[in-house]
């Protein structure tokens, strides 16, 4: 675990045109943000701010605002497809150029290219997978403040749900690396994922919490740096310039630094 850690430092020293694909994902998600921003800014503004919510029962609720909101349903669905396929990509490309001999940043992007059909496919797992999840949670969190008899109850089990979609995206959070490395198509990727995490669980936990953690101290490293410039140069340069170009920076490193080192740790761990 150590190894993969310090590999990722290693990597990015070596090689900083590690990079651009993360760049390149950035570029993506943006578009997609911004295409799709006033979408979803209207559906968060009914619910949240104009209370326009099907009347229906609680739990049919969701599923009469998917039909009643088609259009905006289908390019939030759509935004978010693009958004996970376009990180099971980016892990792509950062698998291949790390496991293959000599592999470019061409040789990612192509590869990463080759396998779209099976990003498309895993996205759209996660995607069903994720809403109703969400839908049970919502429901247990109505349930959990709407009535007072059961509230109580209804509160344990939403945290027992979390804890459970936890455990569930642990077991399976390595499956783009099954499909990019070892060649499985999504189905058999999501098992041997399942499989292979049973009996190091709690070192995946540990290992996904460092990352997240270290990709955090990137970013925030970034933030400081760029105020620090910021504060030397005075008034040369716009300081929230500086803090952006900072910011963007360290976002772009902590994303790199997160795939390199989360396949390096696959990689070694299946050793």
């Amino acid at each position: 675990m150590i190894s993969a850690f310090a590999g990722g430092l290693l990597e990015l020293g070596k090689r900083p045109l590690l990079v651009v694909p993360a760049l390149l994902a950035a570029v993506l998600n943006l578009i997609v943000m911004l295409l799709a921003l006033d979408t979803f800014q209207a559906a968060v503004f009914g619910i949240a701010i104009l209370g326009e919510v099907p009347d229906a029962p609680l739990i049919e609720a969701p599923f009469h605002f998917l039909v009643n909101n088609a259009a905006e349903t289908a390019t939030m669905a759509i935004a978010a497809l693009a958004s996970l396929a376009t990180a099971s990509l980016l892990l792509f490309a950062y698998s291949r150029m790390l496991t293959a001999k000599k592999a470019s940043l061409k040789d990612g992007f192509l590869f990463a290219l080759s396998r779209l059909g099976a990003a498309l496919g895993l996205s759209v797992f996660a995607l069903v997978t994720l809403f109703l999840y969400g839908v049970a949670a919502f429901l247990l969190l109505m349930a959990s403040v709407s009535f007072e008899l059961t509230g109580l109850v209804a509160f344990l089990a939403l945290l027992a749900w979390l804890a459970f979609g936890a455990y569930v995206y642990t077991k399976l959070v390595f499956t783009p690396l099954f499909i990019s490395i070892e060649g499985l198509n999504v189905k058999k990727a999501l098992a041997e994922s399942w499989k292979w995490s049973s009996g190091r669980f709690i070192p995946l936990v540990i290992f996904l919490f460092l990352l997240w953690a270290a990709t955090g101290i990137i970013v925030g490293f970034g933030d400081i740096v760029g105020a620090a410039v910021g504060t030397a140069l005075g008034g040369a340069v716009d300081p929230d310039l500086v803090a952006f170009i900072a910011f963007l920076l360290g976002f772009l490193a902590a994303s790199a630094y997160f795939n390199i080192v989360f396949t390096k740790f696959f990689v070694e761990t299946r050793q």
